[in-house]
């Protein structure tokens, strides 16, 4: 097997002009990409800004519903494996699940019923966009917990839905759990609630075993 260096002599071997036409060749793909990536990036946008008032829609009937967004949350898998009894206990008080977008950045927002006993919070988001520098910036919501209603694993290290939602630090971004709520949960929402996401996972899933396993 060639070394580092010696295919690195084998680039410098390479006729200039050959090498001038590949780079440019290359400098075509690049431009198309971006071109292309511009035009998608309308079209979501323009996607986003249809859905809006069905969206809405959606929510005035799911309000009506008991248990609603817990039920589809609990029906997806990966969310379902951080739920703790505490969290679900909370969540049966969730009236409406929205995500909204700008151009760099998301907040998810979880509204709750006003007779919810555990926290005064009507409202609670989790917003990510990019810092100044930017990376990833991550911003939770401080819950504002009733006298002896603060769930154990609250704002501590152990992954559950509301030390996720309260964290600020990214410490739980590289399991994507907001990407979950904001690609899958929230605009398959019905599936999730009838059960019917879980046979989508179950594919997904064996399709990059069998990628992995290549």
């Amino acid at each position: 097997m060639a070394t580092k260096r010696q295919r690195a002599e084998e680039v410098e071997q390479t006729d200039s002009a050959v090498l001038k036409e590949l780079l440019a060749a290359q400098e075509q793909v690049n431009d198309l990409d971006k071109l292309l990536q511009g035009e998608l990036e309308e079209i979501e946008h323009k996607l986003s800004e249809t859905r809006k008032p069905l969206l809405k829609k959606r929510a005035l009937v799911t309000r009506k519903i008991p248990n609603f967004w817990l039920t589809a949350i609990r029906n997806h898998g990966k969310l379902q494996s951080f739920l703790t009894e505490s969290d679900e206990k909370c969540l049966e008080y969730l009236e409406n699940f929205d995500v909204e977008e700008t151009a760099d950045s998301f907040t998810l927002k979880f509204e709750f019923s006003k007779d919810n006993p555990y926290f005064s919070n009507q409202t609670l988001t989790k917003t990510f966009s990019l810092g100044e520098d930017g990376a990833p910036k991550t911003t939770g919501t401080q819950v504002h917990w009733h006298k002896d209603k603060r769930p154990a694993a609250a704002g501590s290290e152990i992954l559950s839905f509301f030390s996720w939602l309260e964290e600020s630090s990214n410490e739980f971004d590289e399991l994507e759990i907001q990407d979950i709520f904001r690609e899958t949960l929230w605009p398959d929402a019905i599936k999730y609630y009838f059960g019917e996401g879980e046979d989508e996972e179950l594919e997904e899933f064996e399709a990059e075993d069998e990628e992995g396993s290549e």
